[in-house]
């Protein structure tokens, strides 16, 4: 019931009925669980033991092993003694008993998936039942791990999930769909992709792959990720050249303005296809669905600008008066359709985007103002339509 209220993001197969992989799946086969493991290595637990066996784990012994802590590192509970290690009080010439301290680690799961507690303080009330954080994000490994300890950590202590999203990742292969290994010879350096084709490329092709799957990548993926996104900048380039020429075809240097009822019926239509594309784009960044966002930048760069529009109005652009209603109406789509194509891709191609805006903005005219006009600083307003 825990997860009843969290929007789980994931592969289709992941969160299909019934499906191993799901931390809903994996969650109901559980049948207990462990917070301490007697392992050589890992956090240690701050418990002491007498001749008896009985515990002592109190505030004023886990205070004093964590001040030691502090000062001299977690190996201090293999390298001190016992009485290093405990308050005076609990000396066997204070208390008449002598204690041992306790091997145990604490689980790792249990230890990873109580982190929320760090950031509870950040809440008003940090046993509310309020989510603390908005997105956990880790790899399909993680339904047994980490999400799986971090809910049950959370609701034993607060009695809902720590997060309002759960994001399920996969891994990236080969092209072959193998394992990256040093022995095969098939890693993949992002540093390389970087070096030869710029990082906007290894952030498209990131965007426009099924990141809830395992995704492949090699000298192929990569390429067909750069042409893509030189078609987009393509498409932008005529826009700004458009924009360029008519820029100041306004009696006060201003970008030119037509009434919607003035425009041509495929203008107004492209406004209407512009408010779609953003509604669009902006409803998959909301799901997390970057494949669905770069899916739509690309097709309304390439097929409803490009193909479309841009083939409609070359006429208008090309041979048109300027001062024309016809003309006019072109520049001031075009402008909106450049605009609107900006804000949707900064998310994923931050240095496109502002190179894009830094070319069709009017104001400031100094040039180190206009430098510094980031397009992260302006808020992604609806177009008309």
């Amino acid at each position: 019931s825990a997860l009843a209220g969290t929007n789980l993001t994931s592969s289709r197969a992941r969160l299909a009925a019934g499906s191993t992989l799901s931390t809903r799946a994996t969650l109901g086969a559980r049948t207990d669980w462990c917070i301490s493991r007697q392992r050589a290595w890992g956090v240690p637990i701050p418990v002491f033991y007498d001749e008896d066996g009985n515990a002592l784990l109190s505030d004023r012994v886990i205070d004093h092993v964590k001040d030691i802590v502090g000062k001299f590192g977690s190996d201090c509970w293999w390298t001190m003694e016992d009485t290093e290690l405990l308050p005076e009080e609990f000396h066997p010439a204070a208390c008449g008993k002598v204690y041992r301290r306790g091997m145990d680690t604490l689980d790792v799961w249990f230890d990873s998936g109580s982190s929320w507690a760090a950031f509870a303080s950040e809440v008003d009330d940090p046993l509310s039942a309020a989510p603390v954080a908005d997105v956990y994000l880790e790899g399909s490994d993680q339904h047994r791990g980490w999400f799986q300890s971090s809910l049950l950590t959370s609701v034993a202590t607060r009695g809902e999930a720590p997060f309002r999203t759960l994001i399920t990742h996969g891994f990236v292969l080969d092209e072959r769909g193998r394992k990256m290994s040093k022995s095969l010879g098939n890693v993949v350096n992002p540093d390389q992709i970087v070096s030869r084709l710029g990082a906007e490329v290894l952030r498209w092709w990131c965007a426009s792959s099924d990141y809830t799957e395992d995704v492949g990548i090699g000298d192929a993926t990569v390429q067909r990720a750069a042409d893509s996104l030189r078609k987009i900048r393509n498409t932008a380039r005529f826009a700004l050249g458009c924009l360029g020429t008519d820029a100041g075809s306004s009696s006060d240097g201003a970008p030119p303005t037509v009434s919607i009822g003035e425009m041509p019926l495929t203008d107004r239509y492209m406004l209407h296809t512009i408010a779609t594309f953003v509604s669009d784009v902006r409803a998959a960044y909301d799901a997390h669905a970057f494949l669905r966002a770069a899916q739509t930048i690309s097709r309304f760069a390439s097929v409803e600008l490009s193909s479309f529009y841009y083939d409609a109005i070359k006429d208008r652009v090309y041979a048109g008066d300027p001062a024309s209603v016809a003309r006019r109406s072109a520049t001031v789509v075009l402008r909106h359709a450049v605009e609107q194509l900006v804000f949707a891709m900064a998310p994923i191609l931050p240095h496109t985007a502002q190179d894009i805006f830094s070319h069709m903005t009017t104001e400031p005219s100094d040039e180190e103002e206009r430098v510094n006009d980031v397009v992260f600083h302006h808020e992604w307003t609806l177009p008309p339509g």
